[in-house]
């Protein structure tokens, strides 16, 4: 299901890259009408695809796992955040671990390449767990002087 309320879009899809294109067009799409720049659109439109296929290759524990996804459109940046079903306490804690400290050349993970994008992308981004069921990721862009829209 996808959903744009006034300052909010949401989406909440089965746990498949099928769902993936659909999902990142739609953001980018819902943040231009919003006011936004297509160069920020664009941004933000890779790292919900980097967040998303992460969310599907390694959150899902069944093939009726879902991933919600909710983005809040504020007057200074725009919050992303997706949540999945679970990941593995090591993994959650890698993610972390890569957070704070950028690999370069040969260190850098291919299974967290996508996590380095959205980091080099986004002004903040944290990885967080609830209980042991839920991932949850959190990203914050701020759109700047000229790409900020009225809200």
């Amino acid at each position: 299901m996808l959903a744009k309320g006034s300052n909010e879009i949401t989406a909440s899809f089965p746990s498949t890259m099928e769902y993936v294109p659909i999902v990142r067009e739609f953001v980018a799409d819902s943040l231009r009408q919003y006011g936004f720049t297509d160069k920020f659109s664009y941004r933000m439109e890779i790292m919900v695809d980097e967040l998303v296929v992460n969310a599907v290759q390694y959150g899902s524990l069944s093939q009726k796992s879902r991933v919600d996804l909710a983005v809040a459109v504020l007057t200074d940046h725009v919050s992303l955040v997706v949540k999945d079903e679970g990941g593995t306490p090591e993994s959650i804690s890698e993610m972390q671990e890569s957070l704070l400290h950028s690999a370069t050349g040969c260190e850098t993970r291919s299974s967290r390449l996508g996590l380095e994008i959205v980091k080099m992308l986004a002004e903040s981004v944290e990885v967080s767990s609830e209980g042991e069921t839920v991932t949850k990721v959190r990203v914050q862009r701020k759109g700047g002087n000229c790409e900020s829209p009225a809200v």
